[in-house]
């Protein structure tokens, strides 16, 4: 598998935990090296809203920001983390409040159960291979192919 296969995987699985989430994607890019980045909406907390609310926006966040890595694991074997994916994945943790290693752990499984589930994983790739093509996908593009896919927010 090349690097441009690995990175749309990568870019697809924050795209397609994005969708589920409930997340705006913005678009998702990929370049001829194999980097790519992929634009949301980041959430704010809400006046008034709850702490139950807020942390559980943060904890999707969380798994969001770690999906490339476990996704790029489980497609070819290898994950390189990205220094970016675990500043955010961290930052989204810390608002939890709860001690870090056993948050780190628990998105890492939340991540996996994600994405071992056959419809996600099919989006992925699915989602993977439009990029590869394209190199670039918007959000319209992102939100048809998920709802094409079967995923649900």
């Amino acid at each position: 598998m090349t690097a441009l296969e690995r990175g749309a995987v990568h870019e697809a699985a924050h795209c397609v935990l994005a969708f589920r989430f409930d997340l705006d994607v913005l678009d998702v890019q990929l370049n001829r090296d194999g980097s790519g980045l992929m634009r949301y909406q980041i959430p704010r907390r809400s006046e008034g809203e709850s702490d139950y609310a807020w942390q559980r926006k943060c904890a999707k966040q969380a798994v969001m920001a770690i999906a490339g890595v476990i996704a790029d694991r489980k497609y070819s074997g290898r994950g390189v983390a990205s220094p970016l994916d675990l500043r955010c994945a961290r930052r989204w943790l810390g608002e939890l409040h709860a001690e870090r290693a056993l948050a780190e752990e628990t998105a890492i499984s939340v991540t996996r159960k994600l994405l071992d589930q056959p419809r996600t994983w099919s989006a992925v790739k699915v989602l993977a291979g439009h990029l590869v093509k394209r190199r670039r996908l918007t959000g319209a593009d992102v939100e048809r192919i998920c709802r094409t896919c079967g995923i649900r927010t």
